[in-house]
């Protein structure tokens, strides 16, 4: 991937870690990279929210991982809950 190409997925995705929207993130972006097409857009789009959803799904995991870790320790005993008043 070129640069100018993966400068613009960063941009698409930093927006959709946001919660943005595809016609929100579009109006910004068009702004700021004007001589890009909305099919250039959709492409990078694409790219940008298959590297989020990537990301989206492992994060899941961890947290999967350490709720099950948790879990494991609540079962044995060794885990201690602390309580603030």
């Amino acid at each position: 991937m070129k640069a100018d190409q993966k400068k613009q997925c960063d941009y698409i995705l930093d927006r959709l870690r946001k919660g943005q929207e595809r016609a929100e993130i579009l109006q910004q972006f068009s702004k700021v990279f004007k001589n890009d097409t909305t099919r250039t857009f959709d492409n990078r789009l694409k790219i940008a929210r298959a590297q989020f959803d990537s990301e989206s799904e492992r994060i899941k995991q961890e947290a999967e991982k350490g709720i099950e870790k948790d879990i494991e320790a609540l079962k044995k005993g060794n885990y201690r809950m602390t309580i603030e008043t």
